[in-house]
């Protein structure tokens, strides 16, 4: 008969320990987006990667050939379309490529001046579809996320005011991305969710009382305005904002008319950004203190002067990487990071800076979240802290270095994507250096022993024999209390 023994045995990590980290969390059409901030311990020495091929690699020595940038602020999204079109052509604040809108937009479309000082009850009318982010899910102050609104100014657009709808009357009185993520306070009211109640959203007709606007210098603007998470890259079915057949008018006197296929009384409506573009803030550096990974050149997000602006939505895009012949195995990717922003912050997440790491298939529109592969829903995360000295990416993050085996057997672009909010605590930014792809034929789980002893006797009748033996590790996936018999 064998006395059956258990060892407990706690296996050493693979990828060197993980920070603890705080978390906070805001949840969104079903899709949470997840602040991380880093802890200020320094994480354990990382024990390497076994690698059978680095599939990719750039310490930007040689410079930062493929690389490119993106300044997400710089898009004017309202044009005239036949998608979706209620007839012929339609006004859509959207963009064809991802069939909707983007996440940090705000667009308008204003009206030429309308001299309104002869009319006692003039009225806006128009045909009007959305399809926003839902609702549910906001916290007070908020009771909306994404949406649409219009307003109305009487002085030539040097202040505006939303106006208030006839039908259909705004279902949000205080929308999150206007009021929190365009910082223009609470209270601006607007239409989230489908137009007719369900998706995918109806043409309905939408009217206004201009009888308080009487002035001789109106002008009138629709807007979108959407947050820093869920938009039409995570659920097609969010498709923006459509209008079609806008008159102002009194009576048989018509003050403003444009049908969107050439009709455009007094002069076109003209599409217009919030502001003009924030500008790229990535560039290919050098850098002498603190020293880089690699020196001494660095990809940077910065002003060039130690700090960086407000309402930054840029992203450094890496060149196409060739996972094709990999349909085997695991890949990884890990590059170095530090920087500081949110200095001094006293608001809570997610009205602050926060930066992430994006990953899109060749050939796909979207970018998913590396928290996410292939998943448009789920939880996204963002991190709002940076190391003040230059560490790996698989320590800062709670999860290790970045999961891209469910791309195997796809070309992919990798991107880091940064964010500032509206306010003035800043940082110095980020700094990159050392990218790499890494390819492995290990398994993700596998243990095994070494060097076991079994002393003699090998037999002390049904007595505890004094062996010993070493446990291991193989595989990608760390490991704990290991059960041995």
């Amino acid at each position: 008969m064998r006395k059956m023994v258990w060892l407990l045995v706690a296996v050493a990590l693979v990828f060197g320990s993980q920070v603890t980290a705080k978390m906070a969390s805001v949840t969104n059409s079903g899709a949470d987006i997840i602040a991380v901030q880093n802890s200020e311990t320094p994480p354990a020495p990382r024990v390497e990667i076994a690698t059978d091929d680095i599939v990719f690699f750039e310490d930007f020595e040689s410079g930062a050939v493929g690389w490119t940038y993106e300044d997400l602020t710089d898009v004017s999204s309202w044009h005239v379309d036949t998608f979706n079109a209620y007839s012929g052509n339609s006004w859509w604040a959207g963009e064809a490529a991802i069939g909707g809108y983007d996440n940090h937009w705000l667009q308008y479309l204003v009206s030429p001046s309308l001299d309104l000082s002869a009319t006692t009850n003039p009225a806006l009318d128009f045909m009007l579809f959305y399809a926003f982010e839902d609702p549910a899910g906001t916290t007070p102050p908020w009771d909306g996320w994404d949406g649409g609104n219009v307003w109305v100014s009487i002085d030539n657009g040097a202040n505006w005011e939303v106006l208030t709808m006839t039908t259909p009357v705004y279902n949000c009185q205080s929308m999150y991305s206007f009021g929190a993520e365009w910082g223009m306070g609470e209270g601006i009211a607007g239409w989230g969710g489908f137009s007719g109640g369900v998706s995918p959203g109806a043409w309905v007709s939408a009217s206004a009382d201009l009888s308080d606007y009487t002035s001789s210098t109106v002008k009138l603007r629709w807007a979108l305005c959407s947050d820093p998470v869920w938009c039409s890259l995570d659920d097609p079915l969010l498709t923006g904002i459509f209008i079609d057949d806008v008159a102002v008018s009194e009576g048989a006197t018509v003050y403003l008319e444009n049908d969107a296929d050439g009709t455009a009384y007094p002069s076109d409506l003209v599409p217009t950004p919030n502001a003009p573009p924030t500008g790229n803030y990535w560039s290919l550096s050098e850098v002498l203190y603190p020293p880089a990974p690699s020196p001494t050149h660095v990809m940077e997000m910065s002003d060039g002067a130690g700090s960086y602006v407000p309402d930054i939505y840029n992203a450094v895009v890496s060149p196409v990487i060739d996972l094709t012949s990999y349909t085997t195995g695991s890949v990884f990717g890990d590059f170095y990071i530090r920087g500081s922003i949110n200095v001094g912050d006293p608001d809570p997440f997610p009205d602050v800076d926060n930066w992430t790491v994006q990953i899109r298939p060749i050939g796909e529109t979207a970018w998913f979240y590396y928290s996410n592969p292939w998943n448009q829903g789920g939880t996204n995360y963002v991190l709002t802290d940076l190391p003040t000295t230059y560490d790996l990416w698989s320590n800062v993050n709670t999860d290790g270095p970045l999961y891209l085996t469910p791309y195997a057997g796809y070309e992919i672009q990798i991107r880091i994507l940064f964010q500032s909010d509206p306010d003035i605590y800043f940082g110095e930014g980020l700094y990159v250096d050392d990218f790499v792809v890494e390819h492995t034929d290990a398994l993700n789980n596998d243990c095994g022993t070494e060097l076991m002893h079994v002393p003699m006797p090998t037999s002390l009748y049904f007595a505890d024999i004094g062996c010993s033996v070493e446990l291991h590790n193989y595989g990608l996936n760390d490991q704990g209390m290991i059960p041995a018999f």
